[in-house]
């Protein structure tokens, strides 16, 4: 059992990591409507507007107009993290998709952190 909200919060967003958005549309059928990763704030990164949020959403894929859209990059971190446990066949195609997809990868890709600097494929 949690004393403080904030610490289990922290906690299950540590544990997730991506969020899978279900929708129904009007014949009732499901569909992804978007994933996100869900991104742990670091200290000093917090605006005063969202002082009080632990963590940020950071779209990645989202359903619009009858099609996916690829959104924001998955966070540097998490990439390099994805990248480590995969087969050797898996890790090519997937850099080849994320550079396809996004180009390269930048550690924080909302408008509040776009100041952070860019990070590569270098050390993957």
């Amino acid at each position: 059992m949690f004393r403080d909200e904030k610490v289990a919060e922290e906690q299950v967003v540590r544990v997730l990591d991506f969020e899978i958005h279900m929708e129904k549309n009007s014949n009732g059928e499901r569909y992804i409507e978007r994933i996100s990763e869900l991104v742990l704030y670091e200290d000093g990164e917090k605006t005063r507007e969202k002082a009080n949020d632990i963590y940020y959403e950071n779209v990645i894929v989202r359903y619009e107009k009858g099609s996916y859209i690829f959104m924001n990059p998955i966070t540097q971190g998490q990439v390099e993290l994805m990248h480590k446990n995969m087969e050797e066949k898996d890790r090519t195609e997937f850099v080849k998709f994320i550079k396809q997809q996004w180009g390269e990868v930048k550690d924080g890709v909302d408008s509040e952190r776009s100041t952070k600097t860019q990070a590569t494929f270098q050390n993957i």
